[in-house]
């Protein structure tokens, strides 16, 4: 299983349920030095990306996936984020969706 750290819509137990069949509740967890903005602007819909913030911290929940159901995260997240490893305040290294900045997307 892959521990991802997530802070934004795959939160809701209505997605997660839509895109693997299973809700996860997760451990709270957070990560320094970044904030949530929500300023992705795409389908007349506006999607939380996390940006660099030195005093900044933003709390989340980790949850666990396995390999086949990344790819379907990867798909629902689209080319507008890309998984990376970080290490939350709790000292767990897991991945998280970053942005991928893209002028024709903001």
């Amino acid at each position: 299983m892959n521990k991802l750290f997530v802070y934004g819509t795959l939160q809701e137990k209505t997605i997660q349920l839509e895109l693997t069949n299973r809700f996860q509740e997760g451990e709270v967890d957070s990560i320094s030095g970044f904030k949530v903005l929500r300023d992705y602007f795409v389908d007349d819909d506006y999607y939380p990306r996390l940006v660099e913030q030195r005093d900044g911290l933003v709390y989340g929940k980790v949850l666990e996936f396995s390999d086949d159901e990344l790819i379907i995260l990867d798909e629902y997240e689209s080319e507008m984020y890309t998984r990376q490893f970080i290490e939350t305040n709790k000292g767990d290294v897991v991945e998280v969706y970053m942005p991928v900045l893209n002028p024709q997307i903001i």
